[in-house]
This record gives C-alpha cells, sequence and structure tokens, in this order.
C-alpha cells in the first residue's frame, strides 16, 4: 500500500511518499498529523483489545461486496468521520500539540472503485489547525 500526500507550499506542491516498510523515521509537522489519520482511518474498530472503539474502519471497506455499492461514499465519509472525532479525542488529551500536527478538519473529496483491479479509491484532505492541508489518494 502506498500513501500520497500533496503538501500545497508557496513556491510549488511537493508530495509525501508514505510507505510500509522497515525503516523508522520520526516525523514532524503535517506529516506526523496525515501519518495519524491514516493509520486510524484504516484501522478496524475491534482490532486493539485494549481500545476496541478505536479505528475508522476504512480497510473493510475493500471487500467486494462494497465495491459498486451505492452505500460507499456514505461508509467512506462515516469513517473519515470517525477518525476526525478519534482524533479530536486524542489531541484534548495532549494540549501542547504544535499546530501544524492538531487536526482542524478532514473531509473525503472523492471515492471510487477500480472494477478491473477491485481496488477502493479514496482521496481525503486534511487540514491543521496551521492553515497547512494535505491530500492524501489511498489505494487498496
Amino acid at each position: 500500500m502506498t500513501v500520497l500526500a500533496e503538501l500545497p507550499t508557496r513556491e510549488r506542491a511537493s508530495v509525501i511518499h508514505l510507505s510500509l516498510g522497515r525503516t523508522f523515521r520520526p516525523l514532524k509537522g503535517l506529516e506526523r498529523l496525515v501519518q495519524l489519520f491514516i493509520k486510524l482511518l484504516l484501522q478496524t474498530p475491534g482490532s486493539d483489545k485494549f481500545n476496541p472503539e478505536r479505528g475508522g474502519g476504512l480497510l473493510r471497506l475493500a471487500g467486494p461486496e462494497m465495491l459498486g455499492s451505492p452505500a460507499l461514499t456514505t461508509a467512506v465519509s462515516m469513517s473519515v468521520s470517525r477518525t476526525k472525532e478519534q482524533i479530536y479525542s486524542l489531541q484534548r488529551r495532549v494540549p501542547r500539540t504544535p499546530p501544524d500536527e492538531r487536526l482542524l478538519d478532514a473531509s473525503p473529496q472523492a471515492v471510487g472503485y477500480d472494477r478491473d483491479t477491485t481496488s477502493l479509491l479514496v482521496e481525503v484532505r486534511i487540514l491543521a489547525l496551521s492553515g497547512q492541508q494535505a491530500v492524501t489518494n489511498l489505494t487498496f
């Protein structure tokens, strides 16, 4: 799985590739917020026995029964909303979170599916309290 996040700057738009791998590099700023958002968005509720409610549940929507369903866009919107509320709750407990790592808003921009590859395509706009924004494109 690859996640692309466009980070617009005054001079140009840059693209960050976040991929699952073996190396660890701590993130800061908007990159860290995007990472947290995507991690929670994909997490299936019930998969964490210490916090069974945590997770947006987007990954479970990738099943063949949802692909092509008219309810897919609604289900993605609900996953994004659930993820937003969970991040708000987490950030209330850590008031010193920098503004570029603090979520202001997130919204799905596009939802689709590819019948040939049975892939779910989701684009989400993430806005930080600092005014920075990223657009993530997820395909799985």
